[in-house]
């Protein structure tokens, strides 16, 4: 969200146009993603924020370790593709070229 991130990309230097390319975007939610990490260390609790996940689900996860399914998968995802990336895993990233 371009009015979000306003100081962010001015600090970057994406300009709203470019916050719709793969590139902006990914350099604006990964400067945000390392802010909250910063702050919050959880990684839970990074993805509850950063998903703007309700209130609700937040106590929730504080009180009783309830994790959403949807952070869940992340979670598992992520950690898949850290063991792999430990075995020597390669990835090959596809991007689609402006016709």
């Amino acid at each position: 969200n371009p009015s979000f991130n306003k100081e962010r990309m001015e600090r970057l230097g994406v300009t709203k146009k470019e916050l719709l390319t793969v590139q902006g975007n990914i350099l604006v939610a990964t400067d945000l993603l390392a802010e909250l990490f910063a702050e919050y260390e959880d990684p839970v609790d990074v993805i509850l924020v950063y998903g703007g996940f309700s209130q609700a689900k937040k106590d929730k996860y504080h009180k009783d370790g309830t994790i959403p399914a949807y952070i869940n998968k992340l979670l598992v995802r992520a950690h898949n593709y850290e063991q792999e990336r430990e075995e020597g895993k390669k990835y090959e990233c596809s991007r689609e070229t402006d016709s």
